[in-house]
Parts: C-alpha cells; structure tokens; sequence
C-alpha cells in the first residue's frame, strides 16, 4: 500500500489483537454457513432422489401395463 504506521508495543498488540478477534469471527461465520449450505445440499440431494425413485417406479409401471396389454392383445388375436 505503501504507507506504514508506527506504534508502540502496546499498541500495536491491541492492534493485532482486534484483527485476530476479527479473523477469528469471521472464520467462525463463515463455518457456520458452510455447514448450513452443506446440511442444505444434503437435503436436495435426498428430495431429488426420492423424486427420481417415483419416476422410475412410474416408468416401470407404465412399462408392466404397456407388456399387459400386449399380452392381452397377442392372447385375443391366438383364438
């Protein structure tokens, strides 16, 4: 930046102190969302899913019922 500021010791321990209360804090905050978004994503992941087994549930059925009614079709044309 190319200024600088002289302290004394004390000072410039109150100083450091602030800016590792700071750092600290904001650290913390920063956890405390990355765990919230983490907890998030896991809920996503568990709603796509369950959406995703309904869907393949659904498909196979209409599947199993298309086969049924081939079944049918393929039995009524035999007699």
């Amino acid at each position: 930046t190319g200024y600088y500021l002289e302290r004394n010791v004390n000072g410039a321990k109150d100083y450091f102190n602030r800016k590792i209360k700071f750092v600290t804090e904001q650290m913390e905050k920063i956890q405390k969302i990355a765990s919230e978004k983490s907890k998030l994503r896991e809920v996503v992941m568990d709603m796509m899913e369950v959406k995703l087994d309904h869907q393949l549930a659904a498909i196979q059925q209409q599947q199993a019922e298309a086969e049924a009614v081939k079944a049918k079709a393929a039995a009524a044309d035999g007699m």
